[in-house]
């Protein structure tokens, strides 16, 4: 992986941080539909993000979680297996939260007019390298 000009001066943790925030902002800038997306641990806990408009880093990654607690819930209590994704569409957006590893999730904001299989090809690309980075072999 090529580095930064200063990018030796960088802690283990804060390169980590700049790569999970690269990975995500290269998710934004490949579809114009993406309003932003947070990586959250499954405490809640934002850990890297790349949002538009100024959006809540925390209120997003707190959604996120509620969102893939309830669905690992109820995937269990219907016996469907592990839970993958949860895509929660309305008339003004699509929120999906993605499983990254055991303990992390990718929560991403869709506009409404976003086409939602050309986006999960792409948030899909993005699990790839958030895997490869933080749960090689997940």
């Amino acid at each position: 992986m090529a580095t930064a000009v200063g990018a030796e001066d960088l802690s283990p943790s804060e390169e980590l941080s700049r790569t999970l925030h690269e990975v995500l902002q290269s998710l934004q800038a490949s579809l114009s539909g993406i309003l932003g997306s947070v990586l959250v641990d499954d405490a809640g806990l934002p850990l890297a993000w790349d949002l538009k408009g100024g959006a809540d880093p925390t209120l997003i990654a707190t959604a996120g979680a509620m969102l893939s607690r309830t669905s690992d819930r109820s995937t269990e209590i219907l016996d469907f297996g592990t839970l993958r994704n949860v895509i929660l569409a309305s008339d003004k957006g699509t929120i999906g939260v993605f499983r990254v590893s055991a303990r992390t999730s990718l929560v991403v904001l869709l506009q409404p007019s976003t086409n939602n299989i050309l986006a999960t090809v792409e948030i899909h690309k993005a699990l790839d390298r958030l895997r490869q980075v933080i749960a090689p072999g997940f």
